[in-house]
């Protein structure tokens, strides 16, 4: 039986916890931390995303989920060897180890290739990496190019200088993942500017239900089709003036009516297809007459909770529904404010 490796343990669990345990042979434990992990993550993601999540609790969150992440790697490595990894440090052979240069090049790729005394290859792979982060901002395609040199990096560390290649089955499944969750982990936080917005409220337009200062999140959609009451996010209509922009040019408004309904404002109540709506979220009846007026198709007609200092529909008419960004769904900031919409 081939002799396991106590710095494959780790770059195994690198992956994600307790894989480095059922490497080992503790299939219980490495479960447990699986588990944990999973739940760990979840509860964050839901805590600051989700509408019925507290962004506090889920950013106080962070820190436990890291120290079981970090936990798992410490514990990975005892699993194999009986002693811990800082107690291992001290050794020259564990400081040469491929693995544990393969380690390092999961931290950054070239970081392994300078522990082997190999720095011209490490440079170039640092050097690269580096740059394909800073060129990401600006070009989002080399997004993908921090995780393939990763791969590049673990796997020539491996082909040049394993002196034994019993493990080529698990590296191959090694690298194959890695690949895979990098690019992965690397995709996400595009996946979360296309699909989720953050704005901030820049005035009392939206009073009582948002606030001056209110930090939002709007779930984009590529072809809206919001109902009556949700609250949206949206590019100004053409030839409007700015009287309720900012410079990201976004106004937040409620929908109030939906293609061809027929609206139409009298008496201090708002009518639609003639029937007076109950609205308990309005900071004080309109003290104006509209209407009434059948909405466009693929067009809304939206209003301003705080009726009277909104510069809405009633205004500048009708919203194309090409302009709407999306649906507001949730105040994550400040923490006295955090609530669902």
């Amino acid at each position: 039986m081939a002799r396991k490796e106590p710095w494959l343990a780790v770059n195994l669990s690198v992956l994600f916890s307790g894989i480095g345990h059922v490497y080992a042979g503790q299939r219980s434990v490495g479960l447990a931390f699986g588990v944990s992990q999973v739940l760990a993550i979840g509860f964050v993601v839901w805590s600051i995303f989700g509408a019925d999540g507290n962004t506090v609790i889920g950013l106080a969150l962070i820190l436990p989920t890291l120290f079981i992440y970090v936990t798992n790697l410490f514990e990975s490595y005892r699993s194999i060897s009986g002693i811990s990894i800082l107690e291992a440090q001290g050794s020259l052979n564990q400081r040469k180890d491929v693995w544990f240069a393969i380690f390092l090049s999961q931290l950054l790729p070239g970081l392994g290739h300078l522990h082997l005394d190999r720095a011209l290859v490490g440079a170039w792979l640092m050097g690269g990496t580096l740059l394909a982060i800073g060129l990401a901002s600006k070009f989002p395609l080399f997004w993908m190019v921090p995780p393939i040199l990763c791969a590049v990096a673990c796997y020539h560390l491996y082909v040049s200088f394993a002196s034994r290649r019993l493990d080529r089955q698990i590296m191959t499944v090694f690298l194959v993942a890695l690949l895979v969750l990098r690019l992965g982990v690397a995709y996400l936080p595009l996946w979360t500017l296309q699909h989720i917005g953050q704005f901030k409220i820049p005035s009392e337009s939206m009073v009582p239900t948002l606030q001056v200062g209110d930090r939002i999140f709007v779930a984009k959609v590529s072809n809206p089709m919001p109902q009556r009451g949700n609250l949206i996010v949206f590019h100004p209509v053409k030839g409007e003036n700015a009287a309720d922009s900012t410079i990201q040019r976004f106004f937040v408004k409620r929908v109030i009516g939906e293609p061809g309904q027929q609206i139409q404002i009298r008496g201090g109540k708002v009518y639609v297809n003639g029937q007076p709506l109950l609205e308990t979220y309005i900071a004080e009846a309109p003290n104006y007459q509209w209407g009434p007026e059948i909405v466009p198709p693929d067009s809304y007609f939206v209003m301003g909770d705080n009726r009277n200092d909104s510069f809405d529909s009633h205004v500048w008419g009708f919203l194309p529904q090409e302009d709407i960004v999306g649906r507001a769904y949730k105040i994550y900031w400040p923490p006295r404010r955090i609530q669902p919409l």
